[in-house]
């Protein structure tokens, strides 16, 4: 009941009519101070102070988001709250809307647990940035119907139970070097600030065991890419005009498109038909030049793959 007050009037027998006021201002339970005016038809006034124990009802978590929004998609899980991204309400939802309601959640659980937004992991050295990721329930795989999908990604209900930490951006070579003593990438003339690649799933567990963390499972990285939108991806739905040419991902993903490099060593690209952008030449790019998604994560499309603990979730 902090920073809230009451008014209420009473009746106390066998005197006549009393008015009493109450303004009640405090912690949220415990010993709570009332004030008590009294007065009556003869203008008497009398003060009384009196200790009273307050127990108020826990009001319910809803992490920020419109109560409307949170009691339609509100999934119970071992006791815990959480959001559930699967309801017909959130489907129907903009994409917009979905994210902007991912945001508020993804924010608004962080505040309420009193977790950090943003960690950096190995600061000084590797300096890698983590966001957070809250619990969830979401459609996980794609609809048969959809442009371009892959023969095994079938839709299911996947719930992630725990909130974890997931890579801003993909690990750098400046980070790989950092940590391991040598860059094995191919494409080392992107720059230390472009991901690292050609690295095997063992590297890559060696690479986390020495950073004390892990990869991430495919449901994981998944419910952390699609940052609440059951589109696409987390722009919305797109047109693929050829097998180079889906403009709608220009603005958040490196693809066949929009690849092109001028640095020496990119692969030939002069082949490559139907592309958005004329180039000869292609390779990666810098990390986070692209927009990121609703929970801050950039590269979650295009650049380079990128490892799961499991290879199904």
């Amino acid at each position: 009941i902090s920073n809230h007050s009451w008014s209420l009037q009473t009746t106390l027998k066998p005197k006549s009519q009393w008015n009493a006021s109450y303004n009640l201002t405090g912690a949220s339970a415990g010993q709570i101070m009332v004030n008590v005016g009294f007065s009556s038809s003869e203008d008497f006034l009398q003060s009384k102070t009196k200790d009273i124990q307050i127990t108020p009802k826990p009001e319910e978590l809803i992490y920020g988001l419109p109560p409307e929004i949170w009691n339609a998609c509100k999934y119970e899980y071992n006791g815990e709250s959480m959001l559930d991204m699967s309801t017909p309400t959130w489907r129907n939802l903009s994409w917009q809307d979905q994210g902007k309601y991912a945001r508020m959640y993804q924010v608004g659980y962080a505040k309420a647990k009193r977790l950090e937004l943003e960690i950096m992991v190995d600061p000084g050295r590797a300096n890698i940035a983590m966001v957070l990721i809250p619990p969830g329930r979401f459609l996980m795989g794609s609809p048969e119907n959809e442009p371009g999908r892959d023969f095994d990604e079938i839709q299911h209900l996947a719930v992630i139970t725990r909130p974890y930490y997931l890579g801003k951006t993909e690990v750098t070579q400046a980070q790989w070097q950092a940590v391991m003593g040598s860059n094995p990438s191919y494409f080392q003339k992107a720059g230390q600030s472009a991901p690292v690649e050609q690295v095997s799933w063992g590297n890559c567990q060696n690479f986390c065991q020495k950073l004390g963390g892990r990869l991430p499972t495919e449901t994981e990285w998944e419910f952390a890419a699609r940052s609440g939108v059951t589109r696409m991806t987390y722009a919305g739905d797109f047109e693929i005009k050829g097998a180079n040419h889906a403009p709608g991902l220009d603005p958040i993903a490196w693809y066949g498109g929009n690849s092109g490099v001028s640095y020496e060593g990119g692969d030939d690209s002069s082949g490559w038909s139907e592309k958005q952008y004329a180039h000869t030449r292609a390779g990666t790019h810098p990390v986070a030049q692209k927009q990121p998604n609703h929970y801050g994560l950039y590269d979650t499309i295009g650049n380079v793959w990128e490892w799961c603990q499991d290879y199904f979730g």
